[in-house]
């Protein structure tokens, strides 16, 4: 309905006196379809979005609280991705869909995070956290079409 009101709002706003003779009419241009939009993901449920927030509130304790120390970032991040790796994976392969309000509560830690990784880029125990959690998150569909690896878990220290 709103594509119909919206391809005949420009005839229903021109005023009728400034139409031009037929000679000077330009030959219509050919319509344009408009593109068909992504069918809407689902969204987390209520549960989730808690299971997502948690996820975020401890990498984001991993990261701030460890900025300047890279090795125990590392180190926090792995544990992090082992206790949530099993959700992060379902989520993953579920295509769900973070609900639109709240993706900007979590913004602005997601942005602290990166953030704080980016302190510790040249780690490599912090790059392979960040290409495992890329791995978890990543569907195995993409992943099939050659976007992140798997990335294994870290080592159990003895």
């Amino acid at each position: 309905m709103w594509l119909v009101i919206a391809g005949a709002a420009p005839a229903l706003a021109a005023p009728a006196a400034e139409k031009k003779p037929a000679a000077e009419k330009k030959a219509p241009a050919a319509e344009k379809k408009a593109p068909d939009k992504a069918p809407a993901r689902e969204e987390l449920s209520p549960d989730e979005v808690r299971k997502a927030d948690k996820l975020l509130d401890e990498l984001h304790d991993a990261v701030v609280k460890n900025q300047d120390a890279c090795p125990k970032m590392a180190a926090a991040l792995g544990t992090v991705l082992t206790r949530h790796q099993d959700w992060l994976k379902q989520t993953a392969e579920s295509g769900k869909d973070v609900p639109q309000a709240t993706k900007g509560k979590l913004r602005k830690r997601q942005g602290e995070v990166i953030a704080g990784i980016r302190k510790c880029k040249d780690d490599k125990g912090v790059q392979g956290a960040k290409d495992r959690f890329l791995a978890l998150v990543t569907p195995p569909a993409r992943r099939a079409e050659g976007g992140a690896e798997a990335a294994p878990a870290p080592a159990a220290k003895k």
